[in-house]
């Protein structure tokens, strides 16, 4: 009698290869990177922020200036974050609030309806900003790691992640979610994935207006290509956050540069880029 044919291998469909060998790219740059290191410096300082903030909360609210937070979260939810939550409760009531970027606001709002309405907006407005700070530390450690050696890139994570400004990358600021996007276009971009970093790019307009300096490298890289056209639509492409902000202000309040107009309500004046270290100088 004949032998039964035993059954074939398996196959392994080019998708799910693709995948396995993109996990397996991404793990060979983890580990070449430190991701470790990385890791473990943004989680130390998380936490030494949160006990510095409940010890400077605990000492303050014994003083003569009585400070009465309402949780042990108050000390990162202090200055403009009450506008950026209360906007991500009333999307922008008033001209004065169109100050602050959408980007952030926007998130807040985005995550809270996905867990069903329920929690508090500061307590997520804080989960994103950590969780983007986490992150962001673990894309600046990649990024310089692709340009410099392994000492000046641990170098450059420490003194972004404890540098004395780096409270606001803990607060409920957009700060650390600009940086993630922003380190990640430029990742994008030192891999040549053009699109991605312009997608980026362009979301990084949505949550700060430095995020132009990253769409203007995008318009710089994209200059190389052949296509002149392929440069256009990835440069507009790089604005997109921006260019719906305008649009949207121009819908809302008839007028798409409100932003800047209501910046001297705040105290504040826009002015040509580097005007204020010239001025300094």
């Amino acid at each position: 009698a004949a032998t039964p044919a035993a059954d074939p291998e398996p196959r392994i469909s080019r998708r799910h290869a693709h995948r396995a060998g993109a996990f397996r790219s991404l793990g060979r740059t983890l580990e070449r990177v430190d991701a470790s290191f990385a890791l473990s410096v943004a989680v130390s300082r998380l936490v030494v922020g949160i006990l510095i903030s409940h010890v400077a909360l605990t000492i303050f609210a014994r003083g003569p200036q009585a400070v009465r937070p309402a949780s042990w979260l108050s000390g990162f939810s202090t200055w403009d974050s009450g506008w950026y939550v209360g906007i991500a409760n009333t999307w922008y009531p008033f001209r004065r609030s169109t100050v602050f970027f959408p980007g952030y606001p926007a998130a807040i709002r985005l995550v809270h309806m996905a867990f069903g309405n329920h929690g508090s907006l500061t307590t997520l407005a804080l989960g994103i900003g950590w969780v983007a700070f986490v992150a962001s530390v673990l894309v600046v450690q990649v990024l310089t790691r692709q340009l410099c050696s392994r000492n000046v890139a641990r170098l450059a994570v420490l003194l972004y992640a404890w540098s004395p400004a780096s409270v606001f990358l803990l607060a409920a600021y957009p700060e650390s979610c600009f940086v993630l996007i922003s380190a990640a276009a430029l990742l994008c971009l030192r891999r040549n994935r053009l699109l991605a970093a312009a997608l980026l790019a362009g979301l990084s307009t949505a949550f700060s207006p430095l995020g132009i300096c990253v769409a203007v490298a995008v318009g710089i890289s994209a200059l190389t290509s052949r296509s002149i056209w392929r440069a256009l639509t990835l440069s507009a492409v790089s604005i997109w956050g921006i260019t719906a902000w305008i649009v949207w202000l121009n819908s809302r309040f008839h007028d798409p540069f409100v932003f800047m107009t209501e910046q001297s309500t705040f105290n504040r004046h826009t002015a040509p880029p580097f005007s204020g270290l010239v001025g300094a100088l």
